[in-house]
């Protein structure tokens, strides 16, 4: 599939970020940008703040410096349209158990402004459909990743943020995200993904970048050497149903990662 001509305008800049988080310098200074067609691979070692950097990309932990901008937009001074133009998936999704996946998928589409289509849509795409009235609580790890991805890809904003796309995934699962998260990519989206498999950072991304010491070390094109180290928010809940609201007690990501305040 041929992609999108577009214009390298960067979508998302991060500069000079600096978080400590429980009492470690996590962040000390990673810069980075992510332009329109651009899927890049953020990888390093375990604990070198990957997750760290897409929270405070999105807006979810407070910086001690630097600035985040999405489309020229400062996250934190215009937080609600910078964050409209954006869609994040966190590592582990934790969504209320009891409710369905319509229910789930109904209150994040309300939280965007989007029509009921928008669920029926999301279901058929992600395999969803069968599943429409079982509640979270009666899902399997890789049926709980496809929910998120469908919260995920819901949206059609300029910038998406995902964190270990493919985790828990089968081998379907696996191949129904690659290809999904591919056609944004190839469509002139901007995207920024952690990884720690090597085949998704082969099959996705047009860049990587590693994250050592709170810092970006090195950048690749890829195909330009030869390996790579691997190691929301629109409206507010005002529309979502009560009913559905008073049973989303304990869901600690979620729906904070659609319109929560950042921490």
């Amino acid at each position: 599939m041929e992609r999108a001509f577009v214009l390298e305008v960067s979508v998302l800049e991060l500069v000079d970020l600096q978080k400590r988080y429980a009492g470690r310098q996590v962040l000390a200074g990673a810069s980075l940008a992510v332009g329109n067609g651009e899927a890049v691979a953020l990888v390093g070692a375990n604990g070198s703040g990957k997750t760290t950097l897409l929270r405070c990309a999105v807006g979810l932990h407070h910086l001690d410096a630097g600035r985040v901008l999405v489309d020229g937009l400062d996250i934190t001074r215009e937080s609600r349209v910078a964050r409209a133009r954006m869609s994040y998936l966190p590592q582990r999704p934790e969504f209320p158990l009891t409710l369905t996946v319509r229910e789930i998928l109904s209150v994040a589409a309300d939280l965007r402004g989007l029509p009921s289509a928008a669920v029926d849509r999301e279901m058929s795409l992600c395999g969803l459909t069968p599943l429409a009235s079982r509640t979270v609580s009666k899902l399997s790890g890789g049926e709980r990743q496809r929910v998120a991805l469908a919260t995920l890809l819901m949206p059609d904003v300029a910038l998406y943020l995902i964190d270990e796309p493919t985790a828990n995934l089968d081998e379907d699962g696996t191949e129904l995200v690659i290809n999904r998260v591919a056609a944004l990519r190839d469509r002139g989206c901007a995207i920024l993904f952690t990884s720690h498999v090597g085949s998704d950072v082969d099959r996705l991304a047009t860049r990587t970048v590693v994250l050592r010491g709170g810092r970006v070390e090195s950048r690749s094109v890829m195909g330009e050497e030869d390996g790579h180290v691997v190691g929301g928010s629109a409206r507010g809940a005002g529309g979502v149903r009560n009913g559905v609201v008073g049973r989303m007690r304990g869901a600690r990501e979620w729906p904070r990662a659609v319109a929560a305040r950042p921490r």
